[in-house]
């Protein structure tokens, strides 16, 4: 809830996430892995799409995603609206990423948009003989 303080923990914090982060890819690529997947909310807040080659977002709207982090980790309301708004808004983030997946309907229907993606994945990085 305090700007400066949250700064001053990302300040001590981000750079051994970083480290960690890039360890990890290098190992995935060691044992031959062609895609490393992240799983960052805060991605664009801490600017580190610049870091990857590409951003992929799942999102629900709103109403579903506050009711969702209340039941996921019994917040009450106004907690997880601050950690709601401790985001950049879900429509910058949409615009920014190169593939949007809707997770507001069922578990299968969602299933069936990240299998089409990762098709389509597949296909982009066949042009550059590289496979997934």
């Amino acid at each position: 809830a305090e700007a400066a303080k949250k700064q001053q923990l990302e300040r001590i914090l981000f750079p051994y996430i970083y480290e960690a982060i890039a360890v990890a890819v290098r190992q995935w690529e060691a044992r031959g892995a062609a895609v490393a997947v992240l799983d960052m909310p805060l991605l664009f807040e801490v600017e580190y799409q610049k870091y990857v080659d590409e951003v992929w977002l799942v999102y629900v709207t709103p109403d579903i995603q506050l009711r969702r982090l209340m039941a996921r980790n019994g917040y009450d309301r106004h907690t997880a609206e601050a950690r709601i708004h401790a985001q950049l808004p879900i429509d910058d983030k949409k615009k920014a990423a190169r593939v949007v997946i809707d997770n507001t309907g069922t578990l299968a229907a969602t299933a069936r948009q990240v299998a089409a993606q990762w098709r389509l994945l597949q296909a982009r990085t066949a042009m550059f003989g590289r496979s997934v």
